[in-house]
């Protein structure tokens, strides 16, 4: 991001976490109008200002100078909606406006998100079974969701206030479990060093999450596991929450899906195995056939036909834009922070 008199523009650089290096392709954009809604606390679209750089307490608590003196939680907004978290998490814009991204939300009354959504139609965005494949689209995968339905919430599952920690590393000394997910920090044209994020602020190991909701689901569900994939600590996300955005060279990606549905064979069969991943084959059963197409296949015939995930063509085109008004309970999760530590905003 670059000053520029009153304005701020993003460059035409953009990190690309999975091959390393800015890409030097992108148009010149103007972050008060793209960005600033969701990477600032306290901005004005009517001024064009904002109280604070990247976000503070009172982005997702509102104005809390009389909290501060009063101490007392009546006087702060604890919004524990899916659309407190959801109004950033999302690939949307400004209903018939020019931000890229919702305005109007006020904090503690869910019915006040609007926006106009990502077009399925975007394979940029979306699978092809409408399953979202980039960032900052959490919240449009948890609103097709159960989990959604039956109320549960972002906080749910994560704790909005231990998000994990940024680390910045000299440029010899990065460790090699971030080796190809961290950002690189140029100074004068040259790296001088790098960032990585460790956590996703869960309130509790991701072993233990589901169960804490799911006690009735069996052990492994609904089809036999070897010896060898039990030692594998395969849990619950690595069929119902695969990570296959922005995946890297050893098949792991940089986010989860949130729509807690398992990816299945069939739809890929369908679709194409080169463009629409399944749970059993992203990263499992590798040796299961030369190829994404021969691995779906093979998959396909060992499990059976699986309940396709798509929704039915004559739906919209685009996800709902109605909210409901969620209590909370347990069980989902939506990558908190991420996007604001490693991806830049389109």
């Amino acid at each position: 991001m670059k000053k520029d008199g009153n304005n701020y523009n993003v460059t035409k650089y953009e990190w690309d976490p999975i091959k390393q290096h800015y890409a030097n392709d992108k148009s010149i954009r103007n972050w008060l109008v793209q960005c600033a809604g969701c990477h600032t606390t306290g901005y004005d679209t009517q001024t064009q200002t904002f109280k604070e750089l990247n976000i503070g307490c009172e982005a997702c608590h509102g104005p809390g100078g009389k909290h501060v003196t009063s101490k007392n939680k009546s006087d702060i907004v604890i919004d524990e909606s899916s659309e407190g978290c959801g109004y950033c998490h999302i690939r949307a814009t400004q209903v018939g406006g020019k931000y890229n991204f919702p305005v109007g939300y006020v904090l503690g009354k869910p019915e006040t998100l609007k926006y106009d959504p990502e077009p399925y139609t975007s394979n940029a965005s979306f699978f092809p079974d409408k399953t979202t494949k980039r960032h900052r689209e959490q919240y449009l995968d948890v609103k097709t969701s159960k989990h959604y339905t039956a109320g549960t919430t972002c906080v749910s599952c994560h704790s909005p206030h231990d998000a994990g920690t940024v680390t910045v590393y000299p440029v010899s000394g990065l460790s090699p479990e971030f080796a190809d997910r961290s950002v690189a920090i140029f100074d004068g044209g040259k790296v001088t060093g790098y960032s990585a994020w460790s956590g996703s602020g869960l309130k509790m190991p991701k072993e233990s999450l589901c169960k804490s909701c799911h006690g009735s689901v069996s052990e492994y569900h609904n089809h036999s596991y070897t010896d060898a994939a039990k030692k594998a600590a395969i849990t619950c996300t690595d069929c119902h929450m695969p990570d296959v955005i922005n995946v890297n060279s050893k098949l792991r990606g940089a986010l989860t899906t949130h729509n807690f549905k398992s990816l299945s064979p069939e739809n890929s069969i369908k679709y194409g195995a080169d463009v629409m991943p399944n749970s059993c084959t992203y990263r499992c059963h590798q040796d299961k056939g030369a190829d994404k197409t021969a691995r779906a296949n093979w998959a396909l015939s060992a499990m059976g036909p699986a309940a396709a995930t798509t929704t039915s063509a004559a739906t919209t085109t685009a996800p709902a834009t109605t909210t409901k008004a969620p209590a909370f309970e347990l069980l989902f999760a939506v990558g908190a922070l991420f996007i604001a530590t490693f991806v830049r905003r389109r």
